[in-house]
């Protein structure tokens, strides 16, 4: 290894010289080993090469010979330490004249870097090894640069040395070649002709040192060769200096791109780069003008030469036009990046000033304009697309999670709904019905004079907005589950107003051929906006959509499980979807004036197409929402039965009007404020926004009209199946749990408020309701001859002989049993009313007391006649049984004239319940049979006038009992 800051002791060691300039063989130190035998010329050609090869080997020996070295060798350069005592001390080396030292001194030929570092510095820490690496590498470029510097400053020297070698060698050639003519020629004795003798055939001294001459240039011609490279090299650095200092706008470049980015001075970005890009171009046409150029002259040197030359510079170039395009790509990037990030809506038309946004806009796709790029993209086509793309993807992420969260919620709602005890399938809870009917007449106030059976406009708008009330409507799980439906609705009207029309705006702005811009001449951005609506409208239209078409008087909430949460009530249906059918008729108008712009500024020929199956797909939601609400309606109807518990519900202030329960005038709030939704659903468009393009009908069509006609129709014959369904398991349970030998007027009240219920039913609530639903749909089923009056009628008929039936098979009991009593007894030794006309009259006072004031005076009055009828027949048919026997007792027969007489008197001061003509002529006929029976007795221990007289006597004494009958 070189070491240039060697002392002279050790060059002059190195050399075997006394000093450092020798200029004779005495200044060498072995100067015996360097002079020749004094006896050179009389030696033979093989002792004279033999010495030759002594001394060259001796020189060789003396080169290669152990080299000393000096103190600073034998320092550690990393830290100064010793390396002789420091290997010694580590048991490395047995003495300083170990060979094995060489191994670790830096500046050795053997120096092993690898043994060096792992026993010298085997516990040096790795920052401070990094640190000294940098100091040699630092210190080894020092030592390249000297050794350049050497070689140039001896450069001609060296070329001097090889020309004198070169010139000699050619003369000694020549001198060779003449001695050897001259030797060859010549007749005289040549005492060196005996040396011939001693060489090979054909070979002699001459051939031999012209071999020592060959190989002597040919060693010269390498040693000149690095210098000659380096020449060529150095020729070639100074032409590409001169090519960089005359294309230095190339090699600036980059640094200047990077300044300007660091500045954000786009402009001078821009043009300094649109101004590379030409300057590449003219470079590139004057190296294929070169390359003809040399190619016309057939000359493959100059070809060759000029291909070079531009290999050479373009080498160069590319690494810049490499750099300079990867920090216009970047910016370029970067660019797009923040013209594809922004939330750009073109200004509305009719505004003086662009905002901030606009400007900012404008600017960026001005730069991507400016900024050429061989790909040709459109920044505004890219910019749209983009948009387009994220409205995409944020819809199908929406349709996507609403679809998974809707589901789970109607699993949890029928998890739910399955764990309620007595759940009925396909219920609702109709319960929240009867809240709102609470709060309503929490606000008339129940002891109000404006509680009367009319309801007027003012009346009917209060119940309408207390039950739209989102308070009480249904389940918490089941308006949970609404509201996943509502919420997906509402992000598609608002994503369609915000993210959708900002793309509408800026395509309809930027496709105007007016605008000056040149995007989507093809269509392409167009089709995939129309392919989007469709899409979406077709998932709504999917969800709302059933498998098939359902027969509408049997329709069941079961019927559109995609949108309707199972056992779902008809006030959370018809408060969330009215909300939704409006939201998504707004929704649908937003499209088709989407749909419109975007047709109409692109010439498409689809345009109508789309707006068609707007239309349709509008017709085609509300037509199942409505389908779904009367569903729901129709099946609480059917539930109404549980809302009756016979709760009496008096109008104030007009004591004569018939008593009906709580239920009548929960289901008339109830079916009027159904009547007010659906009247607001078909016909109501004040919500909706103006366009001339009207997917959405002003009115329905006949179809929908005459659907729900049949489903108010169907809702007040099924709130009449419902009521008799309660009915039926009243009397069923009563029937269950009564004592027929006692007979319990109260039991039957239930039935008397049931009659009254369909009474009211037919002559108030059901007219009023019906002329209601004429009035909000415009029909005449009020002028109509509806078969529901005549099933009322039979209804109050039913139930009434129900409870006439009872009475009278009540009292046909005590006649019998007071008979059947009479065949026991042999004697009557008192002369008074029987019992049993007193127990059938206390039994007309409870009537009287329990009937009388809930039923109407018309009803009560023919019941009790009917009663009175039935007890003169009863007791008539008992005298005949009686008289056919033959069996009579003579008091007996007085009893009953008295008993007659009795019952007959008790009614004959009331004007309401006073016997009426047929049942005095039953009276007529008992007296009659009773005189009959008086005949087959010759000597009656009673008279007239004892009848009499007890008669007037028990008159007297029941007065204060009867007076009720007044």
């Amino acid at each position: 290894m070189l070491n240039y800051n060697d002392n002279e002791q050790a060059l002059q060691a190195f050399y075997g010289s006394t000093v450092l300039e020798p200029r004779t063989i005495a200044d060498f130190t072995k100067v015996d080993d360097l002079r020749p035998p004094e006896d050179l010329d009389q030696l033979s050609t093989d002792e004279q090469c033999a010495v030759l090869v002594n001394f060259l080997k001796d020189a060789d020996d003396a080169h290669t010979s152990a080299y000393r070295f000096g103190g600073e060798d034998l320092k550690d350069p990393l830290t100064g330490q010793d390396l002789v005592s420091l290997l010694l001390r580590k048991g490395v080396i047995g003495s300083e004249n170990d060979q094995e030292l060489t191994k670790y001194v830096v500046s050795s030929q053997s120096f092993n870097s690898q043994a060096y570092l792992s026993v010298v510095h085997k516990d040096t820490p790795m920052e401070q090894l990094v640190t000294s690496l940098d100091m040699l590498d630092k210190s080894i470029r020092s030592q390249t640069s000297q050794l350049k510097a050497v070689l140039n400053e001896n450069y001609s020297s060296f070329v001097d040395c090889k020309k004198f070698i070169d010139e000699a060698l050619v003369n000694f050639k020549n001198s060779k070649t003449r001695a050897q003519k001259e030797s060859e020629k010549s007749r005289v004795f040549n005492p060196s002709s005996r040396w011939n003798k001693k060489l090979r055939v054909g070979e002699s001294i001459s051939s031999q040192l012209e071999e020592s001459i060959n190989n002597l240039n040919m060693s010269s011609s390498l040693m000149i060769r690095p210098i000659v490279e380096h020449n060529d090299k150095e020729a070639k650095l100074s032409r590409l200096i001169e090519f960089i200092q005359k294309n230095k706008f190339f090699f600036d470049l980059p640094k200047k791109l990077v300044d300007y980015l660091s500045l954000h001075n786009h402009d001078r970005f821009i043009d300094d780069y649109n101004t590379f890009l030409k300057e590449k171009e003219y470079i590139e046409h004057r190296r294929e003008k070169a390359l003809q150029k040399a190619r016309s002259t057939n000359d493959e040197v100059e070809v060759k030469k000029v291909e070079q030359e531009y290999t050479l510079y373009f080498t160069v170039l590319l690494r810049a036009f490499l750099e300079i395009d990867k920090i216009a790509e970047e910016f370029r990037k970067k660019a797009f990046r923040d013209l594809l990030s922004m939330d750009h809506e073109v200004t509305v038309q009719g505004r003086s000033k662009k905002s901030a946004l606009d400007i900012k806009f404008i600017d960026l796709v001005d730069k991507l304009h400016r900024l050429k790029n061989k790909a040709n993209t459109n920044p505004i086509y890219e910019f749209l697309n983009e948009q387009l793309s994220k409205v995409k993807k944020d819809l199908s992420y929406q349709d996507d999670k609403f679809e998974a969260k809707f589901t789970m919620m109607q699993k949890k709602l029928l998890d739910y709904i399955t764990s309620l005890a007595n759940q009925r399938e396909g219920g609702s809870n109709v319960r929240h019905i009867e809240e709102k009917f609470d709060s309503v007449e929490d606000y008339f106030g129940t002891s109000s004079s404006i509680k009367t059976m009319n309801i007027d406009e003012a009346k009917e708008t209060v119940i309408v907005e207390m039950f739209s009330s989102a308070d009480n409507l249904d389940l918490s799980i089941i308006n949970e589950t609404w509201l996943v439906l509502l919420n997906y609705i509402k992000y598609l009207e608002e994503f369609f107003s915000n993210a959708v029309l900002k793309f509408v705006k800026n395509y309809v702005h930027y496709a105007d051929p007016q605008s000056g811009f040149t995007i989507d001449e093809n269509g392409t951005l167009r089709d995939a906006f129309f392919q989007l609506c469709t899409d979406m409208v077709a998932h709504v239209v999917s969800i709302f959509d059933c498998e098939a078409e359902v027969d509408q008087i049997r329709v069941t909430p079961a019927n559109y499980p995609n949108f309707l949460p199972p056992h779902a009530n008809s006030l959370s249906t018809i408060f969330h979807l009215t909300d939704i059918n409006t939201r998504i008729s707004r929704l649908l108008i937003h499209v088709s004036t989407y749909v419109a712009q975007v047709g109409n500024v692109s010439k498409s020929f689809d345009t109508n197409k789309h707006i068609k199956y707007l239309k349709e797909s509008s017709s085609l939601v509300e037509q199942r929402i409505l389908e779904a609400i009367c569903a729901t309606w129709v099946n609480d109807c059917s539930q109404f039965y549980d809302l009756e518990n016979w709760e009496m519900y008096r109008v104030e202030g007009n004591h004569k009007s018939t008593v009906y329960t709580k239920l009548m005038q929960i289901m008339q709030y109830y079916e009027r404020y159904v009547l007010r939704k659906l009247a607001a659903l078909v016909f109501d468009r004040s919500d909706l926004p103006q366009s001339e393009y009207r997917v959405v009908s002003a009115y329905p069509s006949k179809r929908t009209l005459v659907s729900l006609e049949i489903q108010f129709m169907r809702s007040i014959n099924v709130l009449m199946d419902s009521i008799m369904k309660k009915f039926t398991a009243t009397k069923s349970k009563y029937n269950n749990t009564q004592d027929f030998e006692r007979h319990d007027i109260d039991n039957d009240i239930f039935k008397i408020m049931t009659m009254n219920n369909f009474q009211v039913l037919g002559e108030v609530m059901f007219p009023s309701l019906i002329k209601r639903f004429d009035q909000l749909f415009n029909k005449d089923l009020h002028k109509q001859n509806l078969k529901l009056y005549a099933d009322l009628d039979k209804v109050i008929i039913t139930v009434l002989d129900e409870i006439s039936d009872n009475e009278k098979s009540w009292i046909e009991k005590r006649i019998m049993a007071h008979f059947e009593s009479l065949d026991k007894k042999l004697s009557n030794d008192t002369f008074q009313v029987d019992p049993f006309v007193y127990e059938c009259l206390m039994h007309f006072v409870k009537l009287v007391h329990v009937f009388k004031p809930i039923t109407a005076e018309l009803t009560f009055n023919n019941l009790i006649h009917e009663l009175q009828n039935h007890f003169l027949k009863q007791l008539t048919r008992a005298i005949r049984e009686v008289k056919e026997k033959q069996h009579i007792i003579v008091r007996i027969l007085g009893n009953l004239r008295l008993d007659l007489d009795y019952f007959i008197d008790v009614f004959e001061s009331s004007d309401s319940l006073r016997l009426d003509d047929y049942s005095l002529s039953l009276g007529r006929v008992a007296v009659k049979e009773i005189k009959e029976c008086e005949r087959i007795f010759k000597d009656l221990d009673y008279t007239d006038d004892d009848i009499e007289s007890a008669l007037n006597k028990a008159v007297e004494h029941s007065q204060k009992e009867f007076s009720c009958f007044i």
